[in-house]
């Protein structure tokens, strides 16, 4: 029901600009440094009603993590934050405001403030993936040892 336009500039603002502006910054990076990319608890499953973001933000954590073992050498650390659901304009966006989804209405809110200090701490203890709050931490082990077909299912979105 997105308007290809729509996908489109989603597929360019989650994969290509991650990866050109990474590309463009890394030279001028030094030892110690660290690289934060935002991901999302959408990240570890595939998910209905928000097919293509889903997957960009798959394609971001696993970006991440092969960029990171890369640049190990260069003793730069990159880190995939993946945040559950922040009371941030996306929602609004994606369609999923309240009553739009049971499932989101649900879950927890992260605070953007709280997310962002902590996944800063995160990356310079060198994390490869940073999910905040237990439920999420959780949801993403589940997504490690189901099968997504049936974490599908029981998330539906």
């Amino acid at each position: 029901e997105i308007e290809t336009s729509a996908n489109a500039a989603m597929i360019r603002l989650n994969c290509e600009a991650v990866s050109v502006v990474t590309n463009v910054t890394l030279p001028f990076m030094k030892e110690k440094s660290f690289i934060l990319n935002v991901c999302s608890i959408a990240s570890f499953v595939p998910n209905a009603r928000m097919t293509v973001y889903s997957s960009t933000k798959a394609f971001i954590k696993s970006f991440s993590r092969a960029l990171r073992e890369e640049l190990k050498r260069k003793k730069i650390n990159v880190c995939a934050v993946c945040p559950g659901p922040m009371d941030t304009e996306f929602l609004a966006v994606a369609n999923i405001e309240k009553g739009a989804s049971k499932t989101f209405d649900t879950l927890p809110r992260v605070n953007a403030r709280t997310m962002a200090k902590k996944s800063l701490k995160a990356s310079r203890k060198k994390r490869a993936v940073y999910t905040n709050r237990v439920f999420y931490k959780f949801y993403r082990i589940l997504a490690k040892l189901l099968p997504h077909s049936l974490v599908m299912k029981l998330c539906g979105t």
